[in-house]
């Protein structure tokens, strides 16, 4: 049985749209809650990535995977240029 980061790339592969709870992108990229919590908030300010998010309850919340990897991808370009 594979952990939840190869679950979640088997996933991601079969299917672009899949939303994933935010302890799944903690385990695939491995970085701080708080980093997460940072860059998530960054994200919902950015009018393209909008629809990325999918709030069940105050304590549930889902983020379309396919549209966080562009905006970590967007945000790599970026620094790249400065």
């Amino acid at each position: 049985m594979g952990t939840i980061a190869d679950t979640l790339v088997d996933i991601r592969i079969k299917n672009n749209d899949v939303y994933v709870q935010i302890k799944h992108i903690l385990k695939l990229y491995d970085i701080s809650r708080c980093t997460l919590w940072r860059l998530l908030n960054e994200m919902r300010l950015i009018p393209k990535y909008q629809k990325a998010f999918r709030d069940i309850s105050p304590q549930k919340k889902l983020i379309h995977l396919a549209s966080f990897e562009e905006f970590i991808k967007d945000k790599h370009k970026k620094y790249m240029r400065e």
